[in-house]
C-alpha cells in the first residue's frame, strides 16, 4: 500500500490536502534522529521529516474504513519504522517512514480499540503490545505470544536503562515485569480502583520515577511503581497525555482537561512538585497529545487541530506547519472563476483552492468566531455570502477580507441569501418541543436586516429548509417535513404535500426550470428513502424511485444536464442518477470518509467534489474525459423503482 496521491485522479476519489480528521490527532511520536515525527488521525497518517513544518500523508489503506483512533509509535533506533495499530488492517508497520505500510501480527487478536506499543530501546525486534492482555514479539513484530492475560491494557511502559523492567495499566490498575514480560505483579499501592489510564510516563533520567495520568488526576512514584500517591499540586483534571525528555531535567508536560472538554498543557519543571499552565486551547481549538524530542532539549510538540511547538520545555508555544484543515460542510465550486473552489468547515474557518482542490489556502480574515451553517455564490458567481447563526458575512475579493452584510434578530439554523438581491435575506428556526415535534420558523428581510417579516410558523416532526432562488423572480422554496412552500420575501405559499405521509429530507431544484422540483424523503418504516419528481412547483407529486438503508446528506442537480442528480450520505458515500432520479448507482471507490456533508462540481461537469466535516474530496469522470451530452429529463416510470444499498 502506497501513500495516497495529492492529485485528482480519474475515476477515483482522492483529496487534496486531507486534513488531521474528525477526532483531530490521537497520537504523535518523534524520533530520536531525522527530525521525523509521526502523526494519527482517524483518517490515516501523516509524516514530517522536518520537526512538523511539513507533512506527507496516507491513507494506511483503511479505505471506507475511517475514523479509527489508533496510536503510532517510532523505533527509537531507526525512525524510519513504525507501527500503527488498525482495526480495519490489524497491526501496520513501515520500514520506509511511512511511504508504505505492510499488515503483521501473526498471533494478535482483532485490535477494536487503540492499542498501546512499546519497543525496547536496546533491542528494537523486541515489543510489547497492550489490548486484552499484553502481548509480546521479538521478531520485529511478525509473530506475538500472550505474554500477560487481562483485558482493556490501556498503557505500557518500559525502563530505558533496563529494558527487562515493563509495566501495563489498566482498569485493574498496574502490573509490572523485572524479567521482560515472563513473570508479573501488582503495582498499584497507592491508585484509586477502576480508574483509566492514559498513559504512563518512566522518567527518562531517573527511571525509577514513573508518572500515570488517569481520569483521576495525575499520579507519581518515586521507587519503581512499588508506591503511587497522587500530585495534589497537579490540576485536578482528566489528563490524556504527558511527555518527559532525557535532554529536559526534570521537565514534564501533560495535557488535561476540564469539564467542559476544554484542554490546556501543564507544565512541571520539578518533577511534579508543582504545575503551571503553559498553553491554552483557543476557542474552537481541540488538543489531544504532547509528545517531547526524546534528544533535542526543550523541543515539545502538542497537537489536536493544530500542532503547537515548543523549543523552551513549554515556556512558549507557536503554531508549527500542521496540514491544512479543510473542513466540507459546506462547498462551492465557481463558475465565474473555473479551478476556484470554497470550502466551509464547522468553525470560523472557510479556505480557497485555486487549483480544483488540489492546494487549498485560509479565506478568513474578518469572519466572526461562529460556525460557518452556509456558503453561497451571488448571481454571477463571484460574491460569496458565509452565513452562522447570528449574522451574515460577504466577500467580493475571494474571501482575502470579508464584511458584516446582516444581522439576524433570532439565533437561526440556516440562512439564504437572494443570489439576484443580496439585501434580501432568508432566516429559519427549528425548535424542539419534545418527540417528534418541533416548531419551524421563517423570517425575510429585504433591507439587510433593518426589518423582518414572519412568513412561516408552524409545527413539524423535521427541520425545515428554505432553498433560493434559482432565476431572477423565480421565488424561493421551503420544505416543513412533507410540505413545500413557495413565494417570495413577503410571503410562502403551501403548494403540496408528499404522499404516503412522507416527510422530505431534502430538495433539488432543476435549475432550467424551477418547476420541476425532486424531494429526498424518508417514510416512518425504517431503512426507506423515497425519491419523487413534481413538474409543478410541488403541487403534485410521482414516486421515481427507493433507496435502501441510506442517510441522505445533501443532493445536486447537474445544471448543463438537468437529468443528471448527484446524492450523498452520511456514512455510505455518493450516488449519481443519469435519468433523473430513476435509477442510481455508487460513485466509485475509495473515499477516506464517507460521511458526505456536501457536493459541489466544476463548471465543465467533469469533477464532483464531496466536503467532509475535516476534508475535501474529488472524483474525475474520466469515459473518454468528455462531459457526457446533455440529457433531458425522462418520464417518470409507472412504478418506483427499489435500489438496494450498493456494498
Amino acid at each position: 500500500m502506497t501513500a495516497a496521491p495529492l492529485a485528482a485522479g480519474n475515476n477515483v476519489w482522492t483529496s487534496g490536502t486531507p486534513a488531521w480528521g474528525p477526532e483531530n490527532v490521537f497520537s504523535l511520536a518523534m524520533s530520536h534522529q531525522d527530525g521525523m515525527v509521526y502523526a494519527r488521525s482517524p483518517l490515516g497518517m501523516f509524516v514530517s521529516r522536518d520537526f512538523g513544518r511539513s507533512w506527507s500523508y496516507t491513507d494506511l489503506g483503511l479505505g471506507d474504513s475511517c475514523c479509527e483512533q489508533g496510536l503510532v509509535t517510532v523505533d527509537p533506533r531507526n525512525p524510519g519504522t513504525a507501527y500503527a495499530d488498525t482495526y480495519a488492517r490489524g497491526l501496520l508497520k513501515t520500514r520506509d517512514g511511512g511511504a508504505t505500510w505492510q499488515t503483521v501480527g501473526s498471533g494478535l487478536p482483532s485490535l477494536t480499540v487503540a492499542s498501546p506499543l512499546i519497543i525496547d530501546p536496546s533491542d528494537s525486534s523486541t515489543l510489547y503490545l497492550g489490548f486484552d492482555g499484553v502481548y509480546k514479539s521479538q521478531d520485529g513484530g511478525t509473530t506475538w505470544t500472550l505474554i500477560l492475560p487481562g483485558s482493556g491494557i490501556s498503557a505500557l511502559a518500559i525502563d530505558p536503562s533496563d529494558s527487562g523492567v515493563v509495566y501495563a495499566a489498566s482498569s485493574a490498575g498496574v502490573m509490572k515485569s523485572i524479567d521482560g514480560g515472563h513473570g508479573w505483579s501488582p503495582s498499584s499501592q497507592g491508585l484509586p480502583a477502576q480508574t483509566y489510564f492514559s498513559s504512563l510516563l518512566v522518567d527518562p533520567l531517573q527511571p525509577s520515577t514513573l508518572y500515570a495520568s488517569t481520569t483521576d488526576g495525575v499520579f507519581k512514584s518515586t521507587d519503581g511503581a512499588a508506591r503511587w500517591s497522587k500530585l495534589e499540586t497537579a490540576p485536578d483534571l482528566a489528563f490524556t497525555s504527558l511527555a518527559a525528555s532525557a535532554a529536559d531535567s526534570g521537565a514534564v508536560l501533560g495535557v488535561g482537561f476540564d469539564t467542559l472538554g476544554h484542554a490546556s498543557v501543564f507544565r512541571s519543571v520539578d518533577r511534579g512538585a508543582s504545575w503551571t499552565l503553559a498553553y491554552s486551547a483557543a476557542a474552537g481549538e481541540y488538543l489531544r497529545v504532547v509528545a517531547a524530542s526524546p534528544v533535542i532539549s526543550g523541543l515539545f510538540l502538542a497537537a489536536g487541530t493544530d500542532l503547537q511547538k515548543s523549543t523552551d520545555s513549554g515556556v512558549t508555544w507557536a503554531q508549527s506547519g500542521s496540514p491544512a484543515t479543510v473542513g466540507g460542510v459546506s462547498l462551492l465550486a465557481s463558475t465565474a472563476r473555473p479551478g476556484t473552489l470554497f470550502a466551509a468547515g464547522g468553525t470560523n474557518v472557510v479556505s480557497r483552492s485555486d487549483d480544483g482542490g488540489l492546494s487549498w489556502q485560509s479565506a478568513s480574515t474578518g469572519l466572526p468566531g461562529q460556525p460557518i451553517l452556509s456558503l453561497q455564490f451571488d448571481s454571477t458567481g463571484t460574491a460569496v455570502f458565509a452565513a452562522t447563526s447570528v449574522d451574515l458575512h460577504g466577500t467580493e475579493n475571494a474571501g482575502i477580507g470579508w464584511d458584516l452584510r446582516a444581522q439576524f434578530d433570532q439565533v437561526v439554523n440556516g440562512a439564504v441569501v437572494d443570489p439576484f438581491d443580496a439585501k434580501t435575506i432568508y432566516i429559519w428556526e427549528f425548535a424542539y418541543c419534545g418527540p417528534y415535534c418541533g416548531r419551524n420558523t421563517v423570517r425575510a428581510t429585504r433591507d439587510a436586516g433593518q426589518t423582518w417579516t414572519a412568513l412561516i410558523d408552524l409545527y413539524g416532526a423535521v427541520p425545515l429548509k428554505v432553498f433560493p432562488p434559482i432565476g431572477n423572480g423565480s421565488g424561493v422554496y421551503a420544505l416543513v417535513s412533507g410540505q413545500v412552500f413557495a413565494g417570495n420575501a413577503s410571503a410562502l405559499e403551501p403548494k403540496g404535500s408528499l404522499p404516503d405521509y412522507a416527510s422530505a429530507a431534502d430538495l433539488a431544484i432543476d435549475p432550467t426550470n424551477p418547476s420541476r422540483i425532486w424531494a429526498i424523503s424518508y417514510l416512518p418504516e425504517p431503512g426507506r428513502l423515497p425519491i419523487y419528481r413534481s413538474e409543478n412547483g410541488g403541487a403534485t407529486w410521482t414516486p421515481l424511485s427507493e433507496l435502501h438503508e441510506i442517510l441522505e446528506s445533501a443532493v445536486l442537480v447537474d445544471p448543463a444536464s438537468p437529468a443528471t442528480i448527484y446524492l450523498s450520505t452520511y456514512g455510505d458515500g455518493v450516488f449519481r442518477s443519469v435519468d433523473g432520479g430513476v435509477t442510481w448507482s455508487r460513485v466509485g471507490q475509495g473515499l477516506a470518509d464517507p460521511h458526505i456533508r456536501s457536493l459541489a462540481l466544476s463548471p465543465d461537469g467533469k469533477t464532483l467534489y464531496a466536503g467532509t466535516d475535516h476534508a475535501v474530496y474529488q472524483y474525475t469522470f474520466c469515459d473518454s474525459c468528455q462531459r457526457p451530452a446533455p440529457r433531458l429529463v425522462p418520464e417518470p416510470p409507472r412504478a418506483p423503482a427499489v435500489v438496494e444499498r450498493q456494498m
